[in-house]
């Protein structure tokens, strides 16, 4: 008897709390009657909790998997405008003289106004020969690749032309050897060399030939928004710190083909180069420019900006040579796509248990190949960098995990606990079956397409 007095005072303090909040409710959120009564139906359903979580959780998804990388996408928007490798050189070299002049006119009004100084002209051709001797040792980790290759350079001293009105010390040493006053885009400050490889041979004409070997991790750079059938691309870029005016490059022909077709998970590609005759190569070279940062990103770009002359001659030169590497079909397809292939084939086998005997199996697979795939999904982002977008694959897995819950509602739905026994509910109960069904089809076979296009 005390222990159901006991119990009867708790159920008056849960019924006063309910009651009260009841109350406080219906005085800040005044509700039409008939809403009510509509509220009231749908409390009762056994499938209400479900809709409304299900619901609310395919609403977070389509937000912020869908939706707000679209609106946060702000093309106009460069973080990087002025701090970046521009690829518009041969744009930025048309008509370079008459710009070089008016950049004088405006920098150094003194000097120009001088009735002897001379007209800057495009110097000769300096060529410049990349030879990558070896790649490899690739850490996907951390984006980096080695590689191992020679440099060399072939140029007069004349051909060496600032656009100023003077000769700096940086310039001088480039008259005497260009590349010695060059960086590399090395990933690291560990082992990593770039060092003259012989004396500089010159020749009676003061004909300059300096040669360089480097070794060490570059950059690997990867977009993996399509993991596990992304590429990548390898660059050695060859950054010389002065004006970009002051010489004008060409490239020799290096030579070069990898050691192995295979390195890693990526397999070597072919690079298209953009060559008036349209074939590809292992590797091409490029030419780029990167601003000194001394200017406003506005006066880099607009041409009616008073300082944009000026901000045209503050731009470095950079030269490179890259390749691309694909990552291998067969490889990532097994590693990555099978083990998820499979789980939907127990998922589609579990549809077949129809008997009574076998509905608490039915129940119990889609739980736990729910589990298992988020294990493999935590598993598979150990070996990737961090990053701010989607992977394909990653919306392989969500696909996975909606083929799940389906399956998880389909044997729910067979189970006939959210039916009464009249025929009507049976033929409800047909419908939906049909419904998810049809639900999974499109779900793991349609779906992975059309996300791997978009």
């Amino acid at each position: 008897m005390k222990n159901f007095g006991r119990k009867k005072k708790i159920f008056k303090i849960l019924d006063s709390i309910f009651f009260n909040l009841k109350l406080i409710l219906n005085k800040l959120i005044p509700v039409p009657k008939k809403t009510k009564i509509l509220f009231k139906k749908l409390r009762r359903l056994r499938v209400s909790s479900f809709l409304l979580v299900g619901g609310f959780s395919l609403f977070l998804i389509l937000i912020f998997n869908i939706f707000y990388p679209i609106f946060i996408n702000d093309p106009e928007l460069d973080f990087g405008i002025n701090n970046k490798f521009e690829t518009n050189y041969d744009e930025w070299a048309e008509d370079l003289e008459n710009k070089v002049d008016l950049f004088r006119k405006k920098q150094f009004p003194q000097e120009y106004a001088k009735k002897t100084h001379k007209k800057w002209t495009i110097p000769n051709k300096s060529i410049f020969t990349f030879t990558v001797n070896e790649i490899g040792r690739i850490n996907e980790l951390n984006s980096t690749i080695r590689i191992k290759g020679t440099i060399e350079a072939e140029y007069y001293p004349d051909d060496i032309k600032t656009p100023y009105f003077f000769v700096n010390p940086i310039t001088k040493m480039a008259k005497n050897d260009v590349l010695s006053i060059a960086d590399l885009n090395f990933a690291s400050t560990e082992e990593r060399r770039f060092e003259r490889l012989s004396n500089l041979n010159v020749e009676a004409d003061g004909y300059l030939r300096s040669k360089y070997r480097f070794e060490g991790e570059f950059p690997l750079e990867r977009d993996l928004r399509k993991f596990p059938f992304d590429s990548a691309i390898w660059r050695v870029r060859l950054i010389l710190p002065i004006s970009a005016a002051a010489i004008s490059p060409d490239f020799g022909s290096g030579t070069f083909q990898y050691s192995n077709p295979k390195m890693n998970a990526y397999d070597a590609g072919l690079t298209d180069c953009g060559t008036e005759d349209g074939m590809i190569y292992n590797a091409c070279n490029g030419i780029e420019l990167i601003s000194r940062n001394e200017y406003f990103p506005e006066e880099y770009s607009d041409k009616n900006n008073e300082n944009y002359y000026l901000a045209q001659q503050n731009y470095n030169l950079v030269l490179s040579e890259y390749g691309v590497l694909n990552r291998s079909i067969p490889s990532s397809f097994t590693r990555y796509i099978v083990p998820i292939l499979f789980s939907i084939l127990v998922l589609s086998i579990t549809d077949q248990l129809n008997s009574k005997e076998s509905w608490e199996i039915k129940i119990a697979i889609p739980p736990t190949v729910l589990l298992t795939l988020i294990f493999m999904q935590n598993t598979y982002h150990s070996v990737i960098p961090q990053l701010a977008y989607i992977t394909w694959l990653d919306k392989l897995y969500l696909i996975a995990y909606l083929a799940a819950i389906i399956m998880l509602i389909n044997a729910i739905a067979t189970k006939g606990d959210w039916f009464n026994n009249k025929l009507i509910d049976e033929y409800s109960k047909l419908k939906l079956i049909y419904f998810i069904r049809i639900s999974f089809i499109f779900v793991v076979t349609v779906l992975p397409i059309i996300l791997f296009v978009i």
